[in-house]
């Protein structure tokens, strides 16, 4: 007979050995007092000292070393539990983000350790249990996608109409992925693409993404002004005159433009309609004007001056 925690337990009949032991199986663990073994005759023994049988001692585990995901989404990374017994079997438990993962069983290395393999970003718990007997609480774990590509988009406008436009992307890492997209489907996978030959409707916002490791940057903006070349101007004079009248050219007018003539014997003016008083033979033929409005040059208009 015996007691556990001082509740008596129910009396059991054993058969003594060949070395005369008696064992009690399947004891929890307890205090046990007051054991006695009576005979069959009716006589008992004296009680033995209180005896306490103890679980064994649960694992204590802790961070060995960590890896994280070397691709942003991705499951690459691994954390290396330590603390166990080499050669033991353990169940492993984890939560990733408070989500319950699969468990698994695993045997501690030699330095009584154990790999928990790909993992992906997040913030991880783990215990492990050998013999019913569960380890303390590791953790957080905290594993980290790898920082996305910071970039700068920018451009070499305000041009004119018919120009190259050249835009430039920057990164802060080597060996990246470039997306550009922009007005009327514009896509270009360059760092540096060109648009020749613009147009003013090509103008507007456009955006660079680049990526790294399935990392994406935030996107960078940059804003496009392709500016319209003037109209070509009409032009005029006033011949046929006679010598000693007056010959006049005549241009239509823009708003806030600046002109340029050239002619005979290497006449040139920024007037906008040049005078020539008294005209005579050597102001006859062809006179060309240029019109600039916020520094695109139009096409070149011609006229013929007889005199």
């Amino acid at each position: 007979t015996y007691k556990k925690n001082g509740v008596a337990q129910p009396a059991v009949g054993y058969v003594t050995s060949p070395t005369g032991f008696i064992t009690i199986p399947s004891l929890t663990a307890g205090i046990y007092s007051e054991i006695k073994i009576t005979a069959t005759t009716g006589c008992s023994s004296d009680p033995l000292p209180d005896i306490k049988v103890s679980d064994p001692p649960p694992p204590v585990i802790s961070l060995s070393a960590k890896n994280n995901p070397i691709t942003c989404l991705g499951a690459n990374g691994s954390i290396l539990v330590g603390g166990m017994t080499s050669g033991n079997i353990y169940s492993v438990s984890y939560t990733k983000n408070s989500v319950v993962q699969p468990g698994f069983l695993a045997t501690a290395d030699g330095l009584g350790r154990i790999i928990i393999p790909a993992l992906g970003s997040g913030a991880y718990h783990i215990t492990t249990t050998i013999n019913n007997c569960v380890s303390n609480v590791l953790g957080p774990v905290t594993l980290t996608d790898p920082n996305p590509p910071v970039v700068t988009a920018s451009n070499n406008t305000p041009v004119c109409q018919g120009s190259t436009v050249l835009f430039t992307g920057t990164s802060d890492s080597s060996g990246v992925t470039w997306s550009w997209t922009g007005p009327w489907g514009f896509t270009s996978s360059l760092q540096n693409p060109t648009i020749p030959g613009s147009i003013p409707s090509q103008s507007g916002v456009y955006t660079l993404i680049a990526s790294k490791n399935n990392c994406f940057s935030q996107p960078a903006s940059t804003t496009v002004t392709i500016k319209p070349t003037p109209g070509t101007p009409t032009v005029s004079n006033s011949g046929p005159v006679c010598e000693g009248d007056v010959l006049q050219l005549y241009v239509s007018t823009l708003p806030n433009a600046t002109f340029v003539w050239t002619g005979p014997g290497g006449f040139t003016t920024t007037t906008q309609s040049p005078v020539f008083m008294p005209a005579n033979i050597s102001h006859s033929g062809t006179y060309t004007v240029v019109v600039t409005v916020d520094g695109c040059v139009s096409q070149p208009a011609s006229t013929v001056a007889v005199v």
